[in-house]
């Protein structure tokens, strides 16, 4: 009786002991089976696809299971590669919002090479991320990045759940707006886009100016540089010939041709 109740509760035990969790080893390996099966990136949904699609995530986990050092079941590795696809789409947000604050200038955010492996995996064109304009930040929420977003990945990742819906088909809705009407949000864009276009002109065109004025400025500086380091050059000619007892003739021609 004992005995069965210490292996019930091992069982027990052994059902609520958790997974260690992926580290950067793990993701590099995954994303690399990934890329070798690009059927799991079709976004097709039917019968036919699907299973190809599950054939396909059971011998990614397969080959995992061969190679890592711990088991891991085919629901974890779809579960992770959910979140890396999240994560990499709060990273390209940023990654492009810090472009366009900087002017054109390099990203400050600080470069990801799993994150970058997946958006080379959905195609860099960001195969269902935002695009977001380089040069654009939109006011609207669409393009609104939390502050606390994390884009470090921690080996500690928690996994969270299932985000993909991949294999549901969303019912289609027949939008009954008049046509005039749906067309004018694509009217508000066009001329959110050409202010927007104009702005970034006037950027650029206040950092030239800004740019011009330095190399001036730089200029006029290493003249004056120039002009003192003769002018001691000068200094300690006369205080040499002076204590030499030589004639100053010829270095006040000089001062006189200099000025």
């Amino acid at each position: 009786m004992l005995l069965g109740g210490l292996v019930k509760m091992d069982i027990i035990v052994q059902k609520r002991k958790r997974s260690a969790n992926f580290n950067s080893d793990d993701k590099i390996m995954l994303l690399s089976l990934i890329g070798n099966n690009s059927i799991i990136l079709n976004k097709k949904t039917d019968g036919s696809t699907n299973q190809m699609k599950e054939e396909a995530w059971l011998k990614i986990g397969q080959q995992f299971n061969s190679r890592a050092g711990e088991r891991r079941e085919v629901e974890s590795l779809k579960k992770i590669w959910a979140k890396l696809k999240s994560d990499a789409k709060t990273y390209r947000a940023k990654e492009r919002i810090s472009v366009s604050q900087t002017r054109g200038g390099p990203s400050e955010v600080k470069a990801d090479p799993i994150l970058e492996k997946v958006l080379d995996i959905l195609g860099r064109a960001g195969r269902g991320l935002e695009n977001i304009n380089d040069c654009d930040i939109e006011e609207g929420k669409e393009n609104m990045v939390p502050e606390n977003a994390s884009l470090d990945l921690q080996d500690n990742i928690v996994v969270e759940e299932e985000e993909e819906q991949e294999h549901q088909i969303q019912p289609q809705i027949i939008d009954k707006t008049p046509v005039h009407q749906r067309r004018r949000p694509l009217i508000s864009i066009e001329r959110g886009s050409s202010l927007n276009e104009a702005r970034c002109l006037t950027e650029r065109k206040k950092q030239e100016l800004i740019d011009t004025e330095m190399r001036r400025e730089m200029e006029l500086h290493e003249l004056k540089k120039r002009k003192l380091e003769k002018d001691i050059e000068i200094r300690d000619l006369i205080i040499k010939k002076i204590k030499d007892g030589e004639p100053l003739n010829d270095l006040i021609t000089l001062m006189q041709m200099g000025n």
